[in-house]
């Protein structure tokens, strides 16, 4: 899930923020403290390629609870401060990064927003001979996403209560097909690129089509159950189905495995004709003087154990197999969340929708308008 530009272009940056994951993980956020003792002359220092304070932009708390203490012992002369409070579009971002050079070191950006900043000139160019750890992750997510490293990914599917309906659906064409009959309790997410993006994969056509013939029929579909659609939403989405409110709901994997924690007759589905999902990951910017550290950064980040501590304290879907083996159980064997080759083979990753945007813009708006 990604979406940047307001109201509806890709890569929103509050993402977590949304999904109430800041007030849950928000104490992470902060500068990390640079370590106490002897120094040496600033003039050493400001030659020393590992050393200064790197500014990262990212969501609160999405890092490993014992990610930045831990580089710190390797390298105790640099420091990391995020900066979680975002801007809002990937324009905005180039436009800050062009007028203070300084203001950003690396990123956390999904895959549809990155292409834009890369437009504006500001993305450094990665050295993986710096970051041999990158061999960690399949070829796919490398392939997926060549800016920097991808570090996470989440499928939107749907979910459905089986105590409260008496069918056992495994397509979008059954989820579209029961809504006249659960009138009122079908949820909609409300995300442009993975609600169109998911209705189009149901009629045969690529979640990122350019296509306005094959926008305006996903749009028909929709506006064919909205009469039924209790709420589009992008908050509590899961909450009417753990109630009981509704018994038909879009979502994202992450909250479906919550949710199911809370409700064990909630029922997790990854659609036949295939799913959306989004991945996102790190890039450096172009100006930084800190481009060693943050390939270190990046190196060690990718680790198996440091990278399970990531998705341990975020709870989030992973990229690394051979991480698996240090992540709880609770994730690693959650059928949701697990790494599950033949799940990754069905999904389509939104893309930057590029020119076609403003026709995509146009779509949702006219169906949310209806």
């Amino acid at each position: 899930m990604d979406h940047f530009d307001s109201p509806h272009a890709p890569e929103l940056l509050t993402r977590r923020e949304v999904l109430r994951r800041g007030a849950r993980l928000g104490g992470a956020a902060g500068a990390l403290a640079l370590a106490s003792g002897t120094w040496g002359s600033l003039d050493a220092l400001a030659s020393d390629p590992f050393s200064g304070t790197l500014k990262f932009l990212t969501y609160p708390g999405w890092i490993g609870k014992g990610e930045y203490a831990a580089f710190k012992k390797l390298y105790p002369h640099v420091s990391i401060k995020e900066d979680t409070n975002g801007v809002g579009s990937t324009a905005a971002i180039a436009a800050k990064i062009q007028t203070d050079p300084h203001a950003y070191d690396f990123l956390l950006l999904g895959r549809a927003g990155v292409p834009q900043l890369q437009a504006s000139g500001v993305l450094a160019t990665i050295d993986y001979s710096k970051v041999p750890n990158i061999r960690n992750l399949p070829a796919r997510f490398r392939q997926l996403y060549p800016w920097g490293i991808p570090t996470d990914y989440g499928k939107i599917g749907y979910a459905y209560r089986k105590d409260l309906i008496s069918e056992r659906p495994t397509t979008w064409k059954e989820f579209f097909a029961l809504a006249p009959k659960y009138s009122g309790k079908v949820i909609l997410l409300d995300v442009m690129e993975d609600c169109l993006g998911n209705t189009l994969i149901m009629l045969g056509y690529s979640g990122n089509t350019h296509d306005s013939g094959q926008l305006a029929k996903a749009k028909a579909k929709l506006l064919s159950i909205k009469p039924h659609v209790q709420a589009v939403i992008a908050t509590d989405v899961a909450k009417p189905l753990i109630t009981g409110g509704a018994v038909l709901t879009m979502d994202w994997d992450f909250d479906i495995a919550v949710a199911k924690q809370k409700q064990p007759n909630i029922e997790w589905v990854v659609p036949k004709e295939g799913l959306m999902a989004y991945i996102e990951g790190w890039v450096g910017v172009k100006t930084s003087s800190h481009l060693q550290a943050i390939e270190a950064f990046m190196n060690f980040h990718l680790q198996p154990k440091q990278y399970a501590d990531f998705v341990n304290s975020t709870g989030t879907a992973y990229l690394m197999p051979s991480a698996s083996r240090y992540i709880k159980k609770a994730i690693s064997n959650d059928p949701i969340l697990a790494f599950n080759s033949s799940v990754i083979k069905k999904i389509q990753f939104e893309a930057f929708k590029g020119k076609a945007l403003g026709i995509w813009n146009q779509t949702w708006n006219e169906f949310k308008a209806a």
